[in-house]
């Protein structure tokens, strides 16, 4: 991520779209999170996995970004009511079956082994486990987001092929959303979802 791309993460515009649209809209479609452990993929710089907690009533949350600058915000915004570290979402090291939710702000479509990132999500979670997400499917705003990592990114990151993956992976749709017009302000996905994976 480059200085546009945390600075558009560090704005009070994207934290107030996650404290008033983001979040709440994963709770209203995939439920609350009492008595769950949680991982945050992609944390940033915290308010995200804050919101986890204050708003979803998650039991414990755990938060792993790849920069090491957003983990060291993190800590500082967090203090010790996360266990943040840095971290690769396509390789956690966390054990199989570890978390009851796997919770994505936009992180996944910047992964090129996007694919891999949603197998070790499937990997992560228990039986019945969700997985929730907001991501940006559309090919222009990815290319905004291209402009943020300094990168190109996978042109076949899309809403079917997203939806299709989690399908291979056993995961059953159990709300879903588009974000428009919300996405147009540039500070939402344009896609909320939650999927769960099999009770067995």
């Amino acid at each position: 991520m480059n200085r546009l791309g945390r600075a558009a993460l560090n704005s009070p515009a994207r934290a107030a779209a996650q404290r008033r649209w983001v979040v709440p809209t994963m709770g209203r479609l995939g439920g609350r999170l009492e008595g769950c452990r949680v991982l945050e993929v992609g944390c940033g710089r915290g308010f995200g996995a804050a919101l986890l907690l204050d708003l979803l009533g998650a039991d414990a949350v755990d938060a792993i970004d790849i920069d090491p600058l957003m983990v060291h915000l993190a800590r500082r915004r967090v203090g010790g009511r996360v266990g943040v570290q840095v971290g690769d979402l396509v390789a956690t090291g966390a054990a199989p079956g570890s978390y009851d939710a796997v919770v994505d702000m936009g992180a996944i479509h910047l992964e090129p082994r996007w694919r891999e990132a949603l197998r070790e999500t499937a990997r992560l979670l228990r039986p019945a486990g969700r997985f929730y997400f907001e991501e940006i499917v559309r090919p222009s705003r990815q290319a905004l987001s291209a402009v943020a990592t300094g990168r190109p990114l996978r042109s076949d990151f899309a809403r079917p092929t997203l939806l299709a993956e989690l399908d291979a992976l056993g995961f059953v749709i159990v709300g879903l959303e588009e974000a428009w017009p919300k996405a147009l302000t540039g500070m939402v996905g344009d896609v909320i979802g939650v999927a769960r994976r099999p009770e067995v």
